[in-house]
């Protein structure tokens, strides 16, 4: 995977997620940090992925424990921050969570989609 195209984008969707998170804390504070856990574990499993994936790449061998490891972490991570949008829903508003956890993706898609020049593949 490309390393400053994967941190340039990380870069861009914390800035965005703060910003955003900022934003819902206006209307209430549960809304706000919702967004800003789901922005930050979306970040981490980015990250991870992006190792991940430059591991494989330059190994000669892959070796599924490995890869089933990071898969597990992957989820568990994103199991874990929304048991703590259920177990404070005070604090932590789930629906936030879940929107969150899009953020990277759909920051993604809307970059090549929109953004992208004419005549690049």
């Amino acid at each position: 995977m490309n390393q400053d195209y994967s941190k340039n984008m990380l870069v861009k969707a914390l800035y965005l997620g703060a910003l955003v998170s900022v934003l819902l804390m206006f209307i209430h504070v549960k809304y706000g940090l919702g967004f800003f856990l789901g922005v930050c574990v979306s970040g981490v499993n980015l990250a991870l992925t992006t190792a991940h994936v430059d591991r494989i790449l330059k190994s000669k061998k892959t070796k599924i424990s490995l890869s089933i490891t990071h898969f597990m972490l992957k989820y568990a991570l994103i199991i874990l921050a929304f048991l703590i949008s259920v177990t404070i829903p005070d604090w932590v508003n789930l629906y936030t969570v879940a929107l969150g956890l899009f953020m990277f993706k759909i920051m993604i898609y809307v970059k090549e989609i929109f953004f992208r020049k004419k005549g690049e593949s």
